[in-house]
């Protein structure tokens, strides 16, 4: 995805210097464009990631929902109670409603209930959730294949104060108790981290920058507001210490 994404990129600015900034998984796919940019010897401004934790923390996470049985269904029903938050529209039901339907049968609960809310408009059919959920699989597939290398440049992490309204709290009574504590207890070590795990991966300290909200929150009003002021500051400020450089660059 990187390379691909970079081919894009320089086919319209063929060289640097590049502003990259990802938003959660996105967050990855720039941290790896970054990282094959510098080897062509391309300057890279400005890397952000937003609210990004490590492949690695997220790989364990997955990994135990993987052993306490999350399905498609389930999967998608995650989703849709996370765009009923961002757009301010009412849970249309809760996980542990979906977990007590026959599994076969979750998908299409989910997928109707979102729909008859107003949370997905009504052109959307089960062909486009099924090509959703491969790509939401590759995505999983990618974050627990990929082991980054330690980056040179500057990282900056626009990380939330909040930790997110965990949907999987309610299903305390109804899956494996000791895998969910597992699960909470990683996340809330990844959380606990200022970097969210990235000072493993950063030759330089990590420039971490608190926002207001939750992972989810930050994308909608009031909290975008101030992660677009805060991005143009580090667009600016990376702007003017690129500059500087290249003009010292060329005094010597």
């Amino acid at each position: 995805m990187a390379a691909s994404y970079n081919e894009v990129v320089r086919a319209v600015q063929p060289v640097g210097p590049y502003y990259l900034g990802g938003y959660s998984f996105g967050g990855l796919v720039a941290f790896e464009m970054a990282q094959q940019l510098r080897v062509q010897n391309q300057e890279v401004a400005l890397l952000a990631l937003i609210d990004t934790a490590t492949p690695q923390s997220i790989s364990r996470v997955l990994e135990l929902e993987a052993q306490m049985g999350v399905d498609d269904g389930l999967m998608l029903g995650m989703e849709v109670l996370q765009q009923a938050r961002q757009v301010g529209i009412a849970a249309p039901f809760s996980l542990t409603d979906l977990w007590q339907i026959q599994p076969q049968e979750r998908l299409g609960y989910a997928f109707e209930k979102a729909r008859d809310a107003g949370i997905w408009p009504p052109e959307i059919d089960l062909s486009d959730v099924h090509r959703y959920l491969k790509l939401h699989k590759g995505r999983h597939h990618a974050i627990q294949t990929y082991h980054p290398q330690p980056a040179d440049g500057q990282l900056t992490l626009l990380r939330t104060s909040e930790s997110t309204n965990d949907s999987f709290a309610e299903l305390g009574e109804v899956v494996d108790g000791k895998i969910l504590k597992r699960r909470q207890s990683e996340l809330e070590t990844t959380f606990r981290n200022p970097t969210l795990g990235w000072e493993q991966f950063s030759r330089t300290p990590v420039d971490v920058q608190f926002l207001e909200g939750d992972h989810h929150s930050i994308l909608v009003s009031p909290d975008v507001s101030t992660l677009a002021e805060r991005l143009e500051t580090c667009i600016a400020k990376a702007t003017t210490e690129w500059s500087h450089n290249e003009n010292h660059q060329v005094l010597n």
